[in-house]
């Protein structure tokens, strides 16, 4: 057959990502939860077990292979389980550097942002959303009072390129922003690896472990300690 190999399966095995995910798609929410309950760094949890699950229920989403009931039971039990990692976490240095998140007005897609910045706290680092409207300057005047030490777009589909584009552009213009390090989020960014440099960002990273390594780099003397 000529037809390309579907995606690869991201949980295998019998681990807790695969026994989160068959609670998940059971739709038994309190076996969902033991199954993360008992595990920590907050972060170390997510990187493993919850954010490979969101990459699994997206690919079988887009293969036909859930109900949108499955996917809405899904989508909700991972904003609590996000929800819970964070409140789990510390909060950050008042001095720590601070990132903003910024993610198109038509992206509807918060999780990405949610699980940056508990990667965010485990790196020392402070993370703050920033709203965005349909004109991509509307980012300038939040940005300017915010005053971050580095911008996090986050871009969860490929309709979303032309208003981070914009957006990033408008940065990049921006005096009193044009210096700041810039830096492209999103699962995207793992099958089109050089879409940061083409979109003007400085970096690129596909998950968030990635995205807070790279964005301490940006903001933080080397040698710093944690």
């Amino acid at each position: 057959s000529s037809e390309p190999p579907p995606p690869e399966a991201a949980v295998v095995g019998d681990g807790p990502a695969a026994r989160l995910l068959a609670a998940a798609l059971a739709g038994d929410r309190l076996r969902a939860q033991a199954a993360v309950r008992p595990l920590n760094p907050p972060d170390a949890v997510l990187a493993e077990v919850v954010e490979p699950v969101l990459r699994e229920v997206g690919r079988r989403w887009q293969a036909g292979l859930l109900t949108p009931p499955q996917e809405h039971f899904v989508s909700q039990l991972v904003h609590t389980l996000i929800d819970d990692l964070a409140a789990a976490q510390s909060a950050p240095p008042d001095d720590a550097p601070l990132v903003a998140l910024v993610r198109a007005a038509n992206d509807e897609h918060s999780l990405g942002q949610l699980c940056l910045r508990i990667h965010l706290r485990a790196a020392g680092l402070a993370g703050r959303v920033v709203g965005m409207k349909e004109d991509a300057a509307s980012v300038v005047e939040p940005l300017e009072a915010l005053a971050p030490a580095a911008i996090a777009f986050t871009c969860t589909t490929p309709g979303h390129l032309t208003a981070v584009r914009a957006a990033i552009e408008v940065v990049r213009r921006r005096p009193s922003l044009a210096r700041l390090p810039v830096l492209l989020g999103g699962g995207i960014v793992r099958h089109v690896p050089q879409l940061a440099s083409l979109l003007g960002a400085d970096g690129g990273a596909a998950d968030g472990t990635g995205a807070a390594r790279q964005l301490r780099a940006m903001t933080m003397p080397v040698g710093a300690g944690r």
